[in-house]
């Protein structure tokens, strides 16, 4: 026998733990990708607060009859999730104290090519005279963040993140390179 269909799979769910447990097997990669992006989080407990969100989506739908409906609600569920598990860390405030405790450590691994303690100095001492927001940004991509994720994370545009991260680069030439 082939696979279920989601939505067979959506309605047994509801009564049998076994059809739940294939389900959430069938939507591991996606939930996989949201646990790597939730970085502020460990990895076990991101998935189990996407998988109690899925499981409380599929309990929550009244009607499964076609394959897309049930595959968008749930992805919809996973997603909101998701942006909730941001927010929420956000408010905390935990985001800016990883971000600069991050951005610190993670400057000597990137500027291999400079060793010398001065220009560390000055980094630090610049890298804390930009904005908030642009430390943050900063601190994505020297954690190796495209600007697609970055953006996503910080709930922005994509294109907003460039910007700044063209303007970072170019502050940072200016001020320490060519000082």
């Amino acid at each position: 026998m082939g696979k279920q269909k989601i939505t067979q799979l959506v309605a047994m769910a509801k009564v049998d733990s076994e059809a739940m447990l294939k389900l959430i097997e069938r939507f591991e990669p996606l939930i996989k990708q949201y646990c790597q992006k939730l970085f502020f989080m460990e990895t076990d407990d991101a998935r189990q607060e996407l998988s109690v969100a899925m499981i409380e989506a599929v309990n929550r739908i009244s009607d499964c009859s076609t394959e897309g409906g049930c595959i968008l609600y749930i992805t919809n569920a996973l997603k909101y999730k998701y942006i909730s598990l941001c927010k929420r860390n956000i408010a905390k405030g935990n985001i800016e104290e990883q971000c600069e405790t991050v951005l610190i450590e993670n400057i000597p691994s990137q500027c291999n090519i400079y060793k010398d303690v001065e220009f560390m100095l000055d980094l630090e001492n610049e890298l804390y005279e930009l904005s908030k927001k642009k430390r943050r940004i900063m601190s994505y991509v020297l954690q190796g963040y495209t600007d697609c994720q970055i953006a996503e994370i910080m709930l922005l545009s994509r294109q907003y993140i460039n910007k700044r991260g063209v303007e970072i680069d170019r502050y940072i030439r200016i001020h320490l390179v060519f000082s």
